[in-house]
């Protein structure tokens, strides 16, 4: 929700920026950690169904080696347990971008947010090296080093590729770049949340997010990599929903383009993924939990995903929705799939898509928010207002919703007895530090009537006092629906971006035990809600 704050850049890149324009692209910030550092990972011992004799945190021999393949076999995604049996490969800690030279530049993007098994996904690379090479890693759990590699690209030819000006009207930035290589996305590649790693031939990296999925993998929840947020926040080029940095153009966005890089500060581009979501994702497969991997504009493209599966997980920061992508939430849940929203600000911005000016269909973000949309003249009900003041508040579906940004305080634990906090060492009032923020959610009149209120924190917004909330309830389908009420619940699992260390038991304890209720089938037939704490 809130406008981005300024991120670090160093001073060499900003050397390097040639022109007004391409210093905009390089200084914009999304108001994320930019240090371009991975998360480090949960502790390193491993869940009891895996042999601690085969698992390891080490680099692998195939990153040693510039392998493309792990030296096993690829478990049986139609099998259940393959995730389990994924997460006992090898890993390695080479996926993370160490400190840069700013000598080779690189950055880019894919084609497609999500891809199959069988696609050849092309990347559009700009780099100040001669060359480069792509890895690919797919992130889990792999015995703390939370990622493997999958494959590594040839040496490919380098090439500077300008970002083009923000549009004087609508602020929309297209790269419009030439493509640079082509990843074959391999039969062995399972479902899940991939980083693509571009690493120059002088050193410098960043990276490109793919999710890869599988229709006919098992799976008992899926999850969904909140891509239409994350671009949202993305000032690569000068512009996002939120601001213009850029000369000439609007004062912020009405329309912004998934074709073109995440901005490099902003986790070596890899947007809202290393604090958001993948803490969640490694504390899952560390847990033997099969999910199927999506991102949201697959839920754009194909509503009905979401009902085949027994629960949808929400990442970190999911705050922009299409009226397809919400009313696939809601058919969800009215079909008993359980709802777990383990972040602050979700739904709650109004927006659609359109088609890019290379023909390209849902390409392109529209959200003119209190400005006039044009659409009104001819479709109202796609009008880019935030949805609430559409008369669909977000509290319906999520049970609370967005109160206000900037919030930096504890989490004060409430309903204590719930099955949520069952052995996370927690009583009613205990504080937990650091844990609110930076956007919180609270309860509101429109909150179902038999909401269960799981922690109620003091907060400051726009000068008035409220009550964050974090919630459970259930539905009439049976489905449950948890909501963290902070965005910070995510990478507090890990405690390296957002949290205090003596968070973590809790956090994981309670994040546990929704996934496991949830994977098993409707929760509130099993822990059905009767409001209050």
């Amino acid at each position: 929700m809130s406008s981005p704050v300024g991120g670090r850049t160093s001073l060499r890149w900003h050397v390097l920026c040639i022109g007004a324009l391409v210093l905009a692209a390089c200084s914009g910030s999304a108001g994320r950690s930019s240090t371009g550092e991975a998360a480090s990972t949960l502790p390193t011992e491993p869940p009891a169904s895996v042999d601690p004799a085969t698992t390891t945190s080490t680099t692998s021999a195939a990153a040693l080696t510039g392998s493309t393949t792990a030296p096993d076999l690829a478990p049986d995604d139609r099998q259940p347990g393959w995730a389990t049996l994924e997460n006992r490969r090898v890993g390695t800690t080479a996926w993370k971008i160490e400190r840069q030279t700013g000598t080779g530049f690189i950055e880019g993007y894919a084609r497609v947010t999500s891809a199959h098994p069988g696609d050849e996904v092309p990347l559009y690379v700009s780099t100040l090296a001669p060359n480069f090479t792509v890895q690919a890693y797919r992130m889990g759990w792999y015995g703390g080093a939370e990622g493997r590699l999958v494959w590594t690209s040839q040496s490919t030819t380098g090439a500077w590729q300008m970002p083009p000006p923000p549009d004087p009207v609508t602020g929309l930035v297209e790269a419009h770049w030439k493509a640079s290589v082509t990843v074959p996305i391999g039969a062995d590649w399972l479902p899940g949340a991939y980083l693509l790693k571009l690493v120059s031939s002088r050193g410098d990296a960043s990276y490109v997010p793919l999710t890869v999925r599988d229709e006919a993998a098992s799976a008992q929840m899926t999850f969904v990599d909140a891509v239409a947020t994350w671009q949202a926040y993305n000032t690569w080029g000068g512009c996002s929903l939120y601001k213009c940095y850029v000369h000439g153009a609007p004062k912020r966005a009405v329309k912004v383009s998934f074709d073109r890089p995440y901005i490099h500060t902003w986790h070596g581009g890899s947007a809202d993924f290393l604090d958001h979501e993948l803490p969640l994702i490694a504390l899952a497969e560390r847990a033997g939990h099969d999910l199927a991997y999506l991102t949201s504009m697959d839920v754009q493209n194909e509503p009905d995903v979401l009902t085949r599966h027994r629960a949808v997980l929400s990442p970190g920061h999911d705050e922009y929705y299409s009226s397809v992508m919400r009313s696939a939430l809601l058919t969800a849940r009215d079909q008993g799939v359980n709802l777990a929203f383990f972040g602050a600000n979700a739904v709650y911005r109004h927006v659609r898509f359109e088609t890019a000016s290379d023909g390209s269909p849902q390409r392109v973000e529209v959200d003119y928010r209190d400005a006039y949309d044009p659409i009104m003249a001819t479709n109202p009900s796609e009008d880019t207002t935030q949805w609430r003041q559409q008369g669909f508040p977000e509290a319906t579906l999520v049970g609370i919703q967005y109160a206000c940004a900037n919030v930096h305080t504890d989490l004060v634990v409430a309903g204590a007895h719930s099955w949520v906090w069952a052995g996370a060492g927690v009583e009613d009032g205990r504080h937990l530090p650091n844990m609110l923020g930076t956007e919180a959610d609270t309860m509101v009149p429109e909150s179902p009537a038999n909401v269960e209120l799981l922690a109620a924190s003091p907060i400051t917004c726009r000068g008035r006092r409220e009550m964050a909330r974090t919630s459970y309830y259930s539905a009439p389908s049976g489905a449950g629906i948890f909501a963290s009420g902070t965005i910070w619940w995510v990478c507090a699992i890990e405690a390296q971006f957002c949290s205090a260390q003596e968070n973590v038991h809790a956090v994981q304890t309670a994040t546990q035990n929704v996934l496991a209720v949830f994977a098993a089938g409707p929760a509130g037939v099993v822990h059905p809600s009767r409001g209050g704490s």
